[in-house]
């Protein structure tokens, strides 16, 4: 009676849950400590691990290459009988325990005396010299060298001492332990560079991996020796044997000893060919989930470099892009901070160079009134504290109005609409900004302010030398808006702005008040005024508005506006 497929498909699921959990199992033992949590006590837990599974992996690997050593042994040598009295002979039984012994104490100890300075290392937590790194990534070659040893040992006490002496059994027995010893140490050389990535992750946290240790290769050459190489020059040798008439014929129509031989390879090759894979994926995967993380713009991951192969270069050189990235972010957030989006933007577009354009902006100059002396009054964190206020609520309301902080110079500020980034409207934004600076700058009171707007074509691009120059806008729109900020102080709202700016204006005429005209300092031609009608202005401003605003400013204003600096501010000339 067949089998259900929906069964069969079942128990092959399990399987695979199985040998999944495995894998994940061996995954959380074989973590790298946590960084905010690395000290003694969680290397030493880590360190206990790495011996528990390094120990139990090789072992048990051992053990089964002892197995498969001795049935392929007895069926070759019985031409396929296989049986159990036949396997063990109790002359033998002393000599194998002797020979065992001794291979597996002698093979312990230099593994013991190898392995302990880098454990020992690795829990006084102290960084890693080049040598000691070297040290540590060499481990798993190491380890595989001393199993060879034990191997080693165990041959040349069994061979001499348990066998009859005939030329056939000397060379039968020395290839199967040959082959054998070959295996496990290829085995435990995957094995051993599993386990012990904590180990190799910490000593690179002190240096960098200049060249490939133990590379890729090597792990396909360790897997391909014990499933491909080893199985297949047994096969060849059974047959040679045969030929030569040192090895008896099969007994049966299937040559046994050469099935159950490629059995072996192809039921361990599985599970090897799974670890030299995950060794492999497991870093080129985290290297792939740090890129999307990256693409999703989340916070730069930096990835542990445990990997003594070419993937430790790859982990380490996404690591080195990584930082890269954050420092060219960091380098343009702060260009940005320093010269403003736009003109960050329009530098990353036009690359180096003198470029510019005339352009019709709108233009706000606004001053601070009685600076120089305060400045002679008061501690300069202090006067540094209130003008940070002051520029602050500048910026956020040049902002709001899509416009463009050119300079802070000194005590003022000249924001500019229209360039390097167009708005529809720039005189008309300049305008509406320059109004809502005076009900916000309300919150700075009694310290005075004086606001001047203006419009007009002016230059706007870089000026300075080949090696140093800065976005700026030319031109005498920018000189009136200054004059303008002069005469403020002379009209009760401290705010002035030129006909000009009015007339080219989309909806700010119903905002504004002419007041007559005025010859400007340094012009001859009188420019019409317009300021804006204070108790309007005064009676749109809710409390909410107000309230916000103060948010705004430090605590440490306090001081500053209090009582000690009050008769300052009554002053009739503030410069």
């Amino acid at each position: 009676m067949t089998a259900h497929p929906a069964g069969r498909r079942s128990r092959l699921a399990d399987a695979l849950r199985r040998i999944r959990s495995i894998d994940s199992w061996l995954n959380h033992y074989v973590d790298v400590p946590d960084p905010s949590v690395d000290g003694p006590v969680s290397r030493r837990q880590v360190a206990n691990r790495l011996v528990i599974l390094a120990g139990i992996g090789i072992t048990v690997r051992n053990l089964v290459a002892t197995v498969e050593t001795v049935i392929m042994i007895q069926l070759v040598m019985t031409g396929g009988e296989l049986s159990i009295t036949g396997m063990i002979d109790g002359a033998d039984i002393p000599v194998m325990i002797c020979s065992a012994g001794i291979g597996v104490l002698v093979g312990s100890m230099v593994a013991t005396a190898v392995m302990y300075p880098q454990l020992t290392w690795f829990v006084k937590t102290v960084p890693a010299s080049p040598d000691r790194r070297r040290s540590i990534q060499m481990m798993p070659l190491q380890q595989a060298g001393c199993v060879l040893l034990t191997w080693g040992i165990g041959a040349l006490i069994y061979i001499p001492f348990g066998l009859d002496g005939t030329a056939v059994e000397f060379v039968v027995f020395g290839s199967a332990l040959l082959m054998a010893a070959v295996s496990a140490a290829c085995l435990t050389y995957l094995l051993v560079e599993r386990v012990s990535r904590p180990l190799v992750a910490i000593a690179l946290r002190d240096g960098v991996l200049g060249r490939s240790i133990l590379g890729v290769r090597e792990r396909l050459i360790a897997v391909w020796t014990v499933f491909c190489a080893v199985p297949l020059a047994g096969i060849i040798a059974i047959n040679v044997g045969r030929l030569s008439d040192w090895l008896p014929a099969s007994h049966y129509v299937i040559d046994v000893p050469t099935v159950v031989l490629a059995s072996f390879a192809l039921i361990g090759g599985v599970r090897g060919t799974v670890l030299v894979s995950r060794s492999i994926t497991d870093p080129l995967g985290e290297i792939r989930n740090g890129m999307e993380r990256v693409r999703a713009g989340q916070s730069h991951p930096i990835l542990e470099v445990y990997d003594s192969s070419e993937l430790g270069i790859v982990q380490q050189g996404f690591n080195d892009m990584v930082s890269g990235l954050a420092e060219r972010e960091q380098i343009r957030e702060l260009f940005q901070r320093h010269v403003g989006d736009g003109v960050a933007k329009l530098a990353l577009e036009q690359g180096a160079g003198f470029h510019g354009e005339n352009t019709f902006v709108g233009v706000i100059f606004v001053d601070v009134q009685g600076s120089t002396k305060l400045a002679e009054q008061e501690a300069p964190e202090t006067v540094a504290t209130l003008l940070n206020s002051f520029f602050a609520i500048v910026a956020e309301v040049v902002d709001r109005h899509n416009g463009f902080i050119n300079k802070f110079e000194g005590d003022a500020a000249l924001a500019i609409f229209g360039a390097p980034t167009a708005v529809p409207d720039p005189a008309g934004s300049a305008l509406a900004a320059a109004r809502e600076l005076y009900a916000e700058l309300e919150v700075l009171r009694p310290l005075h302010f004086s606001i001047g707007v203006s419009a007009g074509t002016v230059f706007a691009g870089n000026i300075g030398a080949v090696m140093r120059y800065e976005y700026t806008v030319i031109g005498d729109t920018v000189n009136e808006a200054a004059r303008l900020s002069e005469a403020a102080k002379s009209v009760r709202a401290h705010v002035l702005a030129s006909g000009s700016a009015i007339d080219a204006s989309d909806d700010e005429h119903g905002h504004w008040d002419s007041i007559g005209t005025l010859v400007l300092r340094g012009r001859a031609v009188p420019t019409k005024l317009y300021t804006i009608p204070l108790d309007r202005e005064q009676g749109s401003r809710s409390l909410k508005s107000l309230i916000g605003t103060a948010f705004k400013v430090p605590t440490t204003m306090s001081g500053v506006v209090g009582d000690g600096t009050r008769s300052l501010f009554g002053m009739r000339d503030r410069r």
